[in-house]
């Protein structure tokens, strides 16, 4: 989850900082001579290996996902003060249509894709929308000592 990070770009499944060292900048595309476009173009490069989707940034700090529960993850992305002002269908578009978000799941040799098929993923995006947007619920923990 390299893309929604709370401090600087990370690459890699392991979260390394990204080299060269970056700054998302105000927009998440970078700042002066480091934009983001200036390396990631509108593809995976085979012969530098470096990802690529047309529009690539970072997501908005307000989009951080460390270390949330998929239920915080949900209650963010409904919340419109944190998601670009984007209502239910809004986010089922951003989620169809976004090149960033289908990147994920193209993502190129050797970097691992998330374990539910696109297809499937935006099935239960739309499921979720058509019913009101339901987040799973947070499961109360208890302590047995």
């Amino acid at each position: 989850m390299n893309c929604h990070r709370s401090d600087v770009p990370r690459v890699r499944d392991d979260a390394r900082h990204h080299v060269p060292r970056v700054e998302p900048g105000q927009d998440g595309s970078g700042v002066g001579g480091l934009r983001c476009v200036i390396c990631h173009r509108a593809n995976n490069s085979t012969r530098s290996r470096i990802p690529g989707a047309i529009g690539w940034q970072q997501a908005p700090y307000s989009m951080s996902w460390d270390s949330l529960t998929a239920a915080e993850i949900c209650d963010n992305l409904k919340d419109r003060s944190m998601n670009g002002d984007r209502g239910l269908y809004d986010l089922k578009g951003h989620f169809t249509h976004d090149h960033l978000v289908q990147w994920a799941w193209a993502a190129g040799p050797n970097r691992s894709r998330p374990t539910l098929a696109y297809d499937n993923f935006l099935a239960r995006v739309a499921n979720r929308v058509d019913t009101g947007g339901p987040c799973p619920k947070i499961a109360p923990t208890t302590d047995t000592q």
